[in-house]
């Protein structure tokens, strides 16, 4: 790349960031309103756009009033959210509901680093919206929906946020470990997970709420979609039509409870092992470990050729020597052949080795060509990776000499 274009590159760069940074700011600016109390709904209401009034219109699922004036509409929405708060109550997880428990004690302040996505969400229901007062950013709940919020929490409500807080903890647990997955096969996985009936449209709306809400997971076409790979899932769905043989990995309610837990990284033994060797050589935080980790498990399970994991490294790390980078590699093929993965619908490359009770091929040193390779053949071989002499083609799969590439 000549200097010329590097400068276009950087200055584009550079433009395209304060746009979004100016966006962001507009974006907070026309959220947090200055608004003076009594809080009542209809006035609240009042401030938001008709787009914004029609999305909770859609989401207590009202008919017949789309065609109406926003003054109108918003009357309408006045009398409807107040009558259905219960049901809008009875979505609700222990997270949003200690929230929304602590506003209607009293203000709520939110921090900057507070997500505006989640304040957004909740507005959307028409219980819960931001202000400012006196410059400080806070969320209220509108007078008129106080009373009838203590008239619904007791013993009954606490019964049913606990039940919802389990089928999203046990969703978001699925989704870190499948990837992508039917609607229908989620709720027929909790419906054998959990004491209690479940009911397929309170299924649904329970987790459609919390989707909008906490933005791990998305709807798309009957399908529940890990939003780490969003622009993979109908590759990775379709590697896993490929092994119709074999169900979803059978994890424990207590397996996926804890993989459901925001900020879950699934370590094993083979990652602790490598973590270790890593912080044995540089000087690692505990958090630098974990960023780590999350990263492998993400690159392991959208792109398992080898030199992908070594392209990672070179960026973030220096390698001393030959030496280390064939205990490097030797260590990235352990913990890939022992990474749940979401084209193997759960299962670890080891696992669905020893499942089908026969050899996979190993997946060759060069890089694949098409994706139906690359996701077929996930076990990798060791020993056809780590014993590269310096005029012996890399093993990161470049199709250099190895000192003229890694072994520099």
């Amino acid at each position: 790349m000549d200097k010329k274009m590097e400068r276009m590159l950087l200055n584009a760069l550079k433009n395209a960031k304060t746009d979004s940074k100016k966006r962001e700011i507009n974006r907070e600016n026309q959220l947090w309103k200055n608004v003076e109390p009594p809080y009542e709904l209809r006035g609240l209401l009042s401030l938001l756009t008709k787009t914004e009034l029609d999305t909770i219109r859609k989401n207590l699922n009202l008919t017949g009033v789309s065609s109406l004036k926003k003054a109108e509409l918003a009357d309408v929405l006045t009398e409807a959210i107040v009558q259905r708060l219960p049901q809008i109550l009875s979505l609700l997880d222990k997270g949003r509901y200690d929230l929304i428990r602590g506003i209607v004690k009293g203000y709520v302040g939110v921090s900057d680093n507070f997500p505006m996505g989640k304040v957004e969400a909740l507005m959307r229901y028409g219980i819960v919206f931001p202000v400012k007062v006196n410059g400080r950013q806070q969320l209220i709940m509108p007078a008129e929906l106080l009373e009838p919020f203590a008239e619904c929490d007791g013993e009954e409500l606490q019964k049913v946020i606990k039940r919802n807080t389990e089928y999203i903890q046990l969703t978001h647990g699925m989704l870190y470990y499948y990837g992508v997955i039917e609607t229908f096969d989620v709720f027929t996985k909790i419906k054998s997970l959990v004491k209690d009936k479940v009911d397929h449209k309170e299924f649904l709306e329970v987790i459609s709420m919390a989707c909008d809400y906490y933005n791990r997971v998305r709807f798309s076409s009957y399908r529940l979609i890990d939003r780490r790979i969003l622009f993979k899932a109908e590759e990775i769905r379709e590697e896993q039509k490929m092994r119709d043989d074999i169900d979803y990995y059978p994890f424990t309610r207590k397996q996926l409870l804890e993989a459901g837990k925001p900020g879950f990284i699934g370590k094993s033994l083979e990652m602790d092992r490598f973590l270790s060797f890593l912080k044995e050589r540089y000087r690692l935080t505990n958090q630098e470990v974990d960023n780590v980790a999350w990263d492998l498990v993400k690159i392991i399970n959208v792109d398992v050729r080898p030199n992908s994991l070594i392209e990672y490294f070179q960026k973030h790390f220096e390698f001393p020597s030959l030496e280390f980078l064939e205990q490097l590699m030797g260590h990235l093929i352990e913990v890939s052949n022992n990474t749940r993965q979401w084209v193997l619908k759960g299962y670890t490359p080891n696992e669905l080795v020893e499942k089908e009770n026969k050899q996979l091929t190993p997946i060759p040193s060069m890089p694949m060509t098409s994706t139906s390779q690359k996701m077929n053949t996930n076990v990798i071989d060791v020993a056809s990776v780590t014993s590269s002499g310096r005029n012996s083609p890399c093993p990161c799969g470049s199709g250099k000499k190895h000192k003229k590439c890694c072994g520099r």
